[in-house]
């Protein structure tokens, strides 16, 4: 809608109606990264408190950090505007550790990672560096800007995915032992079966004293 009433009034107020296409698509992939990157960043830093860490985890963040650093800088300011095919293809190499971040840390993996590489990207692009600084500087940010947008969304969509999973897992896990529980403390004699050998499997408490087995 921002997109649409802005390129609207930019056409009325000029009365140049050529210009709205581009201008629209730069408004709506503006407001597009801004829902990807910056709205995840508050609703991650509000909503969801940093979960507690050992020391192991924090040294897997700082490594994903200096990893990402490095590669991000090498790429994004390691080719100029006269083109370079050996960088084109290496901004996709960011990709695996957005992925691993969002995996192992969930949102705020995939927002961490997603802030940093867009800094970095960003930077380099309008220093005229990196795979994306091609024609003018608007046509550079709005590819770059659909490049970020896809690599951050799709790290969050894998966090919220490994998170789903990893919520069913946990409530699996405490289904079995609230049964455990009632299996065990139950007035009656119970027993699981193998169905395919017919052997016992498991049996309570009350059982083992019906029986006097143990």
């Amino acid at each position: 809608v921002g997109a649409t009433v802005g390129a609207a009034s930019h056409g009325l107020a000029s009365g140049d109606w050529t210009a709205a296409g581009p201008i629209w698509l730069t408004w709506w992939l503006g407001d597009a990264d801004s829902a990807v990157r910056v709205a995840p960043l508050i609703l991650v830093a509000v909503v969801q408190p940093l979960p507690a860490m050992d020391r192991r985890r924090w040294l897997e963040v700082a490594a994903i950090l200096a990893v990402i650093t490095v590669l991000a800088t090498f790429i994004f300011f390691g080719a100029t505007t006269t083109g370079s095919s050996f960088h084109d293809p290496l901004s996709f190499m960011v990709v695996p550790l957005v992925l691993w971040s969002s995996f192992r840390f969930g949102h705020h993996g995939a927002v961490l990672l997603g802030v940093v590489l867009s800094a970095l990207a960003v930077a380099g692009t309008l220093g005229s560096q990196g795979p994306f600084a091609a024609g003018s500087r608007s046509d550079s940010l709005l590819l770059l800007q659909a490049f970020l947008g896809t690599v951050t969304l799709s790290g969050l969509v894998l966090a919220a995915t490994e998170g789903q999973r990893r919520r069913v897992v946990h409530d699996l896990e405490a289904s079995e032992i609230e049964y455990g529980a009632i299996f065990e403390l139950a007035g009656s004699g119970k027993a699981l079966l193998d169905p395919a050998t017919g052997r016992f499997t498991r049996v309570n408490r009350k059982l083992c004293e019906i029986t006097g087995f143990s």
